[in-house]
């Protein structure tokens, strides 16, 4: 993405617990001042099942720490003057609903010069799922296993572990992490590349199909690979990898201590 001249938004943060959430809001004055954009936003996570991001305008990251809430932190930018005097119409939804952490935002439509990234600190362990369209899609530190996808961008994720789908219609996919017993990691490039990272001891099976084709490295590997089309497993199997780019190529390499996994 360009950089665009634009100063972040202000870094403020807010409670739910202190009315911050509860539906689509913005932030705004009652002193007489000039509303402003959203600002970040602190949700308690402690039992939620779930965190569930919506944001189609932008960069997303979700970042997996030692904590109890999850913390959105929004950075609006745009091109054109008019848009930037009216950010504080863009808004930021951050709340808990039926045991979920809901993050959505909202752009109005005449202003499609203006981008929402959003920054997620979220407690490691928490599963999550996030729909973006036409921007990428950053993923650090996930234990609890989770979904994403975009219409168009490219997805990392590192440091992850447990059951993991990804999809991008156009894109490129890299995705660091373990797979033990019982997981399931599904990758959709559409036209773009995937690279998957996975421990040299995996125990798990492969179907992949690439119209760029498809390299295994560093991984014993007991199946057939044709190029384009590869089925087998790496060991004695347990886990479950599928792989599949249209148009991209495909590499999959065992690493002695990954991102994710322990080593």
């Amino acid at each position: 993405m360009s950089r665009l001249s634009l100063r972040p938004v202000v870094a403020l943060t807010c409670s739910v617990a202190l009315g911050c959430a509860g539906g689509f809001t913005s932030s705004s004055s009652s002193s007489g001042e000039p509303p402003s954009p959203p600002v970040a936003q602190t949700v308690d996570a402690q039992g939620a099942t779930l965190v569930a991001v919506e944001n189609r305008y932008g960069v997303n990251t979700i970042l997996g720490e030692s904590r109890t809430d999850v913390l959105v932190t929004p950075l609006l930018q745009a091109t054109r003057d008019s848009s930037r005097a009216r950010l504080h119409e863009v808004t930021l939804r951050a709340e808990r609903k039926d045991g979920r952490v809901e993050v959505a935002t909202m752009v109005p439509a005449d202003l499609s010069d203006v981008t929402v990234a959003l920054e997620l600190r979220v407690p490691a362990s928490l599963p999550w799922d996030l729909t973006a369209a036409g921007h990428g899609v950053v993923l650090r530190g996930l234990s609890g296993g989770g979904s994403a996808q975009t219409a168009s961008g490219d997805v990392e994720g590192r440091e992850m572990t447990g059951n993991i789908t990804l999809a991008t219609a156009n894109g490129s996919v890299r995705l660091e992490t373990t797979v033990t017993s019982g997981d399931a990691v599904v990758v959709d490039s559409g036209a773009g590349d995937i690279s998957l990272v996975i421990p040299v001891d995996t125990n798990a099976s492969l179907t992949a199909s690439a119209g760029g084709g498809i390299t295994i490295r560093n991984l014993t590997f007991s199946g057939v690979n044709t190029g384009t089309e590869a089925n087998g497993s790496f060991g004695a199997g347990g886990g479950s990898i599928e792989l599949t780019s249209s148009a991209g190529a495909i590499l999959v390499e065992g690493a002695s201590t990954p991102d994710g996994g322990a080593g």
